[in-house]
């Protein structure tokens, strides 16, 4: 799979983003005042992939806080790629027609070189099952 990708992202330009790396609920904090600070930048890139951690907010908080199944966090993915707030970023960030591969080539990222202690059978699962619908070739 990681061959496919790079085929096909490969000769992509694309605007590189900040990217926080593990961007989840609980490493957001609001102070009761309504400013917002965001924890946990060990993974953090100042030039990173754009998208990543949309992707990242949304499916791993739907596995290890709504231990959603694969077909539910399927749904999910695609309302976001659907939605026009993402739409919007992906054409400001130039990643429109790639996105489902970054969401696969995350995926992948996470089951291959994160493998996360909490959440990695069910990301493993997610990416087989979008792979198999998406057909990464």
């Amino acid at each position: 799979m990681f061959a496919a990708l790079a085929r096909q992202l490969g000769g992509r330009k694309l605007h590189p983003a900040i990217q926080h790396g593990d961007f989840v609920p609980w490493n957001i904090k609001v102070s009761p005042a309504g400013a917002w600070t965001v924890l946990d930048w060990e993974r953090g890139e100042l030039a990173g992939l754009p998208g990543w951690d949309w992707f990242h907010y949304l499916i791993q908080n739907g596995i290890l806080v709504g231990h959603l199944p694969a077909p539910v966090l399927i749904q999910h993915v695609e309302t976001l790629l659907d939605s026009p707030p993402f739409k919007q970023y992906a054409a400001l960030a130039g990643i429109q027609g790639c996105e489902r591969e970054l969401v696969l080539a995350y995926l992948l990222h996470i089951v291959e070189v994160i493998k996360p202690s909490e959440g990695l059978a069910a990301t493993a699962e997610l990416l087989k099952a979008l792979s198999t619908r998406w057909r990464p070739s």
